[in-house]
């Protein structure tokens, strides 16, 4: 009998010792092993939807040499009939105001969704304003080259509630500056506006000084850097009735399913860099990390002789993402008859 109760004792203390083997926390392992690498956990975006970063906004260095050159000032503008178009691009940036364009009976949600950030034909760099989509907490990206003591002075907006603010002062011949609207704005993407105005950094200036823009942005997906760059659009001069073509190009660093390429006529007028819209290419959007290439003729019905710059709209249609970028090229193209 006593041989069966150490047995029995035996057995249980054999169980006990199994049960602590085996109920060990989850991963736990009795040999070391080498680590192996893990995908990054997907982020989650500010409309709820789930995905894994693009490189241009992970913590790691972008897969291409930053640009930096400055680019080349256009011409300085003549007299005769280009008075007119210079004239009116110096002052169209103004005309774009959030009352008259964010009226509900203009449907901008679907307008935007539809045609992307909305440009004025004819502006000024230094001053103009963008219809765009706004969203509590979106990262907001610059990208611009500012004129000697220049301050750029963005206001952003949208209806019913307080402006915001944000002055980005010169510190280089180039530069890029990152912030994020306010967390009092609207928790969906919803129209508003971008206010752009270069001025002078003295005390109460307001006159106008030269800045150059090379990209702006909005949204997760949009920023990082700026998720179109690396613009390329040449060679320096094209003769159309010679059938000569300028070819040109960009980069992406995220998905969007519209790309407008749009060809601006500019010069330089009391200091600004002036433009007008003379054609434009639909393209059908962009994969992320890639760069596509085309070609211009320049020969569409609007076009006129003189220095053009390639300006590259790209947005996500989809009204619960709706991120949207800009970006310019370094380059210009001399169109000669």
């Amino acid at each position: 009998m006593r041989g069966i109760y150490i047995f029995m004792i035996l057995v249980l203390i054999s169980r006990l010792t199994a049960g602590q083997t085996t109920d060990q926390p989850s991963g736990a392992s009795q040999h070391p092993t080498t680590n192996q690498p893990t995908r990054p956990a997907p982020r989650v975006a500010p409309d709820g939807d789930g995905y894994t970063p693009p490189a241009s906004v992970k913590p790691q260095p972008r897969p291409h040499p930053v640009e930096t050159n400055p680019g080349r000032p256009p011409a300085r503008a003549g007299g005769g009939s280009e008075g007119g178009w210079i004239a009116g691009a110096a002052a169209a940036g103004s005309l774009v105001t959030l009352g008259e364009w964010l009226h509900a009976r203009n449907k901008p949600a679907a307008k935007l969704s539809r045609e992307g950030p909305k440009m004025p034909d004819q502006f000024s760099m230094s001053g103009l304003n963008i219809a765009a989509f706004v969203r509590a907490n979106w990262p907001v990206v610059f990208d611009c080259s500012l004129g000697e003591g220049g301050v750029l002075l963005v206001t952003v907006d949208t209806s019913g509630l307080p402006a915001f603010n944000y002055r980005i002062v010169r510190r280089g011949r180039q530069q890029q500056a990152i912030f994020r609207l306010p967390p009092y704005f609207p928790q969906r993407p919803t129209p508003g506006r971008y206010a752009i105005r270069a001025v002078g950094g003295g005390a109460g200036a307001s006159t106008p000084v030269y800045m150059r823009l090379f990209g702006v942005g909005a949204g997760e997906r949009a920023v990082g850097s700026v998720a179109i760059d690396q613009v390329t659009f040449g060679p320096n001069t094209i003769r159309p009735k010679n059938k000569e073509v300028a070819n040109y190009g960009f980069h992406a660093h995220t998905l969007f399913d519209r790309v407008r390429a749009e060809f601006l006529r500019v010069a330089l007028a009391q200091g600004q860099l002036v433009s007008q819209l003379d054609d434009h290419h639909d393209i059908d959007g962009v994969q992320p990390e890639t760069a596509s290439t085309f070609q211009w003729s320049g020969s569409g019905k609007k076009v006129s002789p003189g220095e053009h710059m390639l300006q590259v709209r790209a947005w996500e249609s989809a009204l619960n993402k709706a991120n949207w970028v800009i970006a310019w090229s370094v380059q210009q193209v001399m169109v000669e008859e």
